[in-house]
């Protein structure tokens, strides 16, 4: 069968695309999809670079695959679905399967605020800011992406090896301020309320108490607060369709991040196939740095000119990750870029130095 197909270069997205234009072609593939004619198997398209299929043509064709086969058993066997093609295919299938994340996602979008990010991010400095990845989480062993808050609130916490290592992290942590004490006024501990980080920050408030309680009055930390506080700003990023799911799925959306712009993250969030609900790193990025600048002012209110807070920051990889891009004055999409942060890793936050 011979089927008028254009081929357009996209250099930004490292692949072809597919344009099929004739009306009775596409009501073929409608047919196909419904399972009133044989599967599709004559979509034809060329990679430009990449020898396996873009993340976006993946997730399109795992909705057509899993929702069509709600009805009935039928595969869509073709290997490789344009872009154009998908869209007019799926658009019915998409608003289907996203309906179940919508509540989640306007949570989300409320702890956002709103807030636009401007070119020159302006970061949290006046006082001594560290990012504390969790430990080794029950998610982590499982291999499964856990970000819906309805059910990592109170599952998947730490695994026996994640409360070992977040034992540790506590005393790192007390390391790190006892040789910083001179210009300290105390430690404050935010965490995300997902079950894995509250547990983190709970050993590492257990271990500050107990050296409290055991060294002599020049060395105690004075703890804002006397307690950890939780902040659903600092929780795991929204993975959408991927929740859930392996995370080998992370891979995808990174590879959907790098493809992307900071200037378009948001635009591309909310109306593209490829995001699949995932919330951008412009939204990340713009709720963990509105949550700490409202602290910056609440502790330098409360803090002498000459002293400042250690802030320790317990959260989740992809948000840790993404946080650094500000203070490493990158775009927020070049995530990955960044040395990864293993789990119960204190690492600090601040801007670069002119000669790094």
């Amino acid at each position: 069968m011979n089927l008028p197909i254009q081929v357009r270069q996209q250099s930004h997205h490292h692949y072809c695309k597919a344009y099929v234009f004739h009306s009775w072609w596409l009501v073929w593939l409608g047919g196909t999809v419904v399972g009133t004619l044989p599967p599709l198997t004559a979509t034809i398209a060329w990679r430009a670079t990449k020898p396996s299929l873009t993340p976006s043509v993946e997730v399109a064709r795992r909705i057509i695959n899993s929702k069509v086969s709600d009805d009935q058993d039928q595969r869509v066997s073709s290997p490789f679905l344009g872009k154009r093609v998908i869209s007019s295919v799926v658009t019915t299938q998409k608003n289907k399967y996203s309906q179940q994340y919508s509540e989640i996602w306007q949570g989300w979008k409320t702890l956002r605020g709103g807030c636009q990010e401007s070119k020159n991010v302006t970061v949290p400095q006046q006082h001594d800011y560290y990012a504390l990845r969790h430990g080794q989480s029950l998610a982590n062993v499982a291999g499964v992406i856990a970000s819906n808050p309805q059910v990592a609130c109170s599952q998947y916490g730490l695994s026996e090896l994640g409360f070992q290592q977040a034992h540790q992290a506590g005393h790192d942590v007390v390391t790190t301020y006892l040789q910083n004490k001179s210009r300290y006024k105390g430690l404050l501990i935010l965490s995300s309320d997902f079950l894995r980080a509250k547990e983190t920050a709970e050993q590492v408030l257990q271990v500050v108490q107990q050296h409290n309680q055991n060294g002599n009055n020049s060395d105690v930390i004075s703890i804002y607060q006397n307690s950890v506080i939780y902040e659903p700003w600092l929780r795991e990023r929204w993975f959408g369709a991927w929740d859930g799911t392996s995370d080998s799925n992370y891979a995808k959306v990174w590879a959907d991040d790098a493809t992307g712009t900071d200037d378009h993250a948001e635009e591309n969030h909310n109306n593209s196939v490829e995001s699949d609900n995932v919330e951008s790193v412009v939204s990340v990025r713009n709720r963990v740095l509105q949550g700490l600048r409202a602290y910056e002012q609440r502790l330098q209110d409360d803090c002498e000119d000459t002293k400042k807070y250690m802030v320790l920051c317990v959260a989740h990889g992809d948000v840790l990750q993404i946080l650094q891009t500000a203070y490493s004055n990158i775009e927020a999409h070049l995530h990955r870029t960044l040395p990864h942060l293993e789990t119960a890793t204190l690492r600090p936050l601040q801007r670069p130095t002119p000669s790094q």
